[in-house]
């Protein structure tokens, strides 16, 4: 098992006109969420997928005594629709040789039981999110990227997506999320980093003021406003 901490010392991805630059930035504690948030185009997606290694970047990263074990959850994957949910986790616990006794526990925490013989098209958008979820937490991760896991999905969905993010946390894992709807994750209190043009524009602990939706929508439109050579602040 690896660590759970993550901070960025420096950070630089550069592609055509784009430039990612991020210095001294918190991204993951343990048993802490992490929302990233910004408008389409800041950069929310590319840093993903530096953290998940999927691409390379230039700088150097912080994670204590361990490289932790990152892990990138695709909330759209598409499931084989021929295996049976009993199948998708067997078939993901044996590939990461995950111990019976945590399989079980997963299968309890996750309720599906109640799914265990039913196949990928007779579940709801909800029951295929707890599906997706309980995979990747067999990998056992430390630290877990979650990018838009709410997009699209009706509100009972997306209240899974939030409970299930809340169990992680509560196993000690660290999430972090990038989202265009923070009102979601208003019950997880996340720590906010707020991206523009590929630069830390917000970086702050979530405050009381933030369970207003009033305060969420103020927060979103002062974050699109503010200059990028300007910090609203900075928490190292």
């Amino acid at each position: 098992m690896g660590s759970n901490k993550m901070h960025i010392e420096q950070l630089n991805y550069r592609r055509g006109q784009f430039e990612l630059d991020i210095d001294r930035q918190v991204i993951a504690l343990p048993g802490q969420c992490t929302a990233v948030i910004g408008e389409n185009g800041a950069g929310k997606s590319t840093l993903f997928r530096i953290l998940a290694g999927a691409i390379k970047a230039q700088g150097s990263f912080n994670t204590g005594d361990k490289k932790p074990k990152v892990l990138f959850h695709d909330a759209f994957a598409q499931l084989n629709k021929r295996l049976r949910v009993a199948d998708h986790v067997n078939l993901t616990a044996s590939l990461h040789q995950t111990p019976q006794l945590r399989v079980d526990e997963v299968v309890a925490d996750f309720n599906l039981s109640e799914l265990w013989s039913r196949f990928p098209p007779a579940l709801s958008a909800g029951q295929l999110t707890r599906v997706r979820l309980a995979k990747t937490l067999l990998a056992e991760p430390d630290v877990v990227l979650l990018d838009e896991p709410t997009t699209g999905l009706q509100y009972s969905a997306a209240e899974q997506v939030v409970r299930c993010i809340s169990l992680l946390l509560s196993q000690g894992k660290s999430v972090v999320v990038s989202t265009h709807h923070l009102i979601e994750l208003s019950s997880l209190k996340p720590y906010l980093v707020g991206l523009k043009a590929g630069k830390v524009v917000l970086s702050e602990p979530w405050s009381e003021r933030y369970e207003n939706y009033a305060a969420i929508c103020e927060l979103m439109r002062t974050l699109s406003a503010v200059p990028v050579e300007k910090t609203m602040k900075v928490v190292p």
